[in-house]
């Protein structure tokens, strides 16, 4: 899994760089697609990505990174985010979802969704959720991905 991992990312890493995009790719030695080592999991090394955020930036992440923390990292330094919503991070959904059509893989919608990190602030957020015609690998109906990017932007 670790070679498929490290190939996917340095594809996407390569294709960025190939359309001008300036990008950065850290991998940890050892590790492949997560860390596995019990006292390194990827939410402990979050503190050290942040300063490698520059303004500007567009951070994608998988929903393991998918921390208060981290948006809030990001968007304290100027950065956007395209992340995978993890299942324990929870926030408030505002007003309906609506329908913005379909892709290759499901129907695609749109919800704005309020969060709210341990000193107080609010973040509101887009959730932008794909509904696969069959549920993935892990058995999940419903792909939630939060971005602070502007619609307009995208």
């Amino acid at each position: 899994m670790y070679s498929r991992w490290l190939l996917m990312g340095r594809m996407f890493h390569e294709a960025l760089r190939a359309r001008g995009v300036p990008t950065e790719m850290v991998v940890y030695p050892g590790e492949g697609h997560g860390i596995r080592q019990p006292h390194a999991q990827e939410r402990s090394l979050l503190e050290a990505v942040y300063p490698l955020v520059r303004t500007g930036d567009v951070w994608v992440a998988d929903r393991n990174f998918c921390t208060l923390g981290l948006l809030w990292g990001i968007l304290g330094r100027g950065g956007f985010f395209v992340l995978r919503q993890h299942g324990g991070l929870g926030g408030e959904r505002l007003g309906q979802r609506k329908a913005k059509g379909r892709c290759e893989t499901g129907r695609v919608y749109e919800q704005r969704l309020r969060l709210q990190n341990e000193v107080g602030q609010v973040l509101v957020v887009r959730r932008i959720t794909v509904a696969p015609g069959q549920p993935t690998r892990e058995g999940d109906t419903e792909i939630h991905v939060l971005t602070n990017l502007p619609a307009d932007k995208v």
